[in-house]
């Protein structure tokens, strides 16, 4: 009876895996077929189980010396109680033979981390000076710098705030850098005031000298701008150029996203390309395909878009791919789908960014296609 349990965990292993023959899948049916305590005890592997493609390890292992270890510890025990051992067999041994790759796969630390424990974003950022210091921020106010390169640069109500000499002649660039997991407001030294979301970069001048205000983005801000009519105010982003004297909007354009979206809430933005330039009203966006510099205007779901600020996920019909995007950049995560179909799955979530991963996850997890798992630093989206 031993040694069928063990053929039987060797096929599974095998199916799951995917490198199970024609003949052998039919063995694996058929001992499914027996009695519905088989398919119960296949139900319950796949149930507490995630099989992954990296099995080193397991083929080192082996597989007979494992089970007479196993075999020695029901030995002792009376004979009516070791058959109810030998019952549960196939769990064990594919617990033997595949829980080393789930519990050591090579590089990766924790694989089953607890879920509860991945808690949102935070407030946090890395600023870049000029002169090449890096001072790293969080949610501490203070003076952070004060000389006559930078002027007077502090934190104020967890707000960056520049305090400059007018009348410099030399622009000095900064930069500010919002990790993953993270979310920061500073205010320029013309007044403007940005929000910036996970994974972002702004390069911006400490003084703004010339006759345009420039700067420039990778990723997602959101902007009010001070008005001054003798000096536009220009983003630059990924395949555009968005100019503004005065107005709010919010700008999307992620280096790994080949879309680059502005939306527009108040005033009115010039949006320029290599090829086309259009002018938007309040409650438009305009998104540009860069690899195809194919730019398209409609009207925007303000509320979804501006989610982000507000502390909230709002996603209406979007790509499961799309919303694990930006689960990944604010809760510091890799994604791992194990299927490509599983990316164009469609969802409806409306949930508070504050909640921690499960908790967002879980509301993922309402779609029947699919469960969710945590390996490392991955999220694992698979099959039901």
């Amino acid at each position: 009876m031993t040694r069928k349990y063990i053929h039987v965990a060797d096929l599974i292993y095998k199916d799951k895996l995917g490198i199970i023959n024609e003949t052998e899948k039919n063995e694996l049916l058929g001992w499914m077929g027996e009695s519905a305590r088989n398919q119960r005890i296949y139900d319950n592997i796949l149930r507490n189980y995630s099989f992954y493609q990296r099995n080193i390890k397991c083929k080192e292992m082996n597989i007979e010396q494992e089970w007479n270890e196993v075999e020695c510890q029901i030995t002792p025990i009376r004979r009516r109680v070791a058959w109810k051992w030998i019952g549960y067999a196939a769990s064990i041994l594919v617990l033997l033979t595949i829980g080393w790759n789930l519990y050591f796969m090579p590089g990766e630390k924790n694989v089953l981390q607890d879920n509860t424990s991945i808690v949102a974003g935070t407030q946090k950022a890395i600023l870049h000076l000029a002169s090449g210091e890096k001072f790293v921020l969080s949610d501490s106010d203070g003076v952070i710098i004060e000389d006559s390169l930078s002027g007077r640069i502090e934190q104020m109500n967890k707000v960056l705030m520049y305090r400059t000499d007018s009348v410099a002649k030399k622009e000095q660039y900064n930069v500010l850098e919002v990790p993953n997991g993270g979310i920061f407001q500073v205010i320029l030294s013309d007044g403007t005031r940005v929000w910036l979301n996970a994974g972002t970069r702004l390069t911006y001048p400490v003084n703004f000298v010339k006759g345009e205000r420039r700067v420039s983005l990778e990723g997602e801000a959101y902007f009010e701008v001070k008005r001054d009519d003798a000096k536009p105010f220009v983003v630059e982003v990924k395949g555009m150029d968005v100019t503004v004297l005065g107005t709010s909007f919010n700008l999307k354009s992620f280096a790994s996203d080949d879309r680059t979206i502005a939306t527009l809430l108040s005033g009115k933005v010039e949006v320029k390309t290599s090829s086309r330039k259009v002018i938007l009203m309040p409650n438009q966006q305009a998104e540009l395909l860069v690899s195809k510099e194919q730019l398209g205007v409609r009207e925007a779901d303000l509320k979804s878009v501006m989610a982000w600020k507000n502390d909230m996920f709002i996603f209406k019909n979007a790509t499961l791919e799309c919303v694990m995007q930006e689960f990944s950049r604010w809760f510091d995560m890799e994604v791992e789908f194990e299927a490509e179909d599983l990316k164009a799955l469609r969802v409806y979530i409306y949930i508070e960014r504050s909640k921690t991963l499960k908790e967002v996850m879980d509301k993922v997890a309402i779609i029947d296609e699919i469960k969710w798992s945590i390996r490392g630093k991955k999220i694992v989206i698979e099959k039901q």
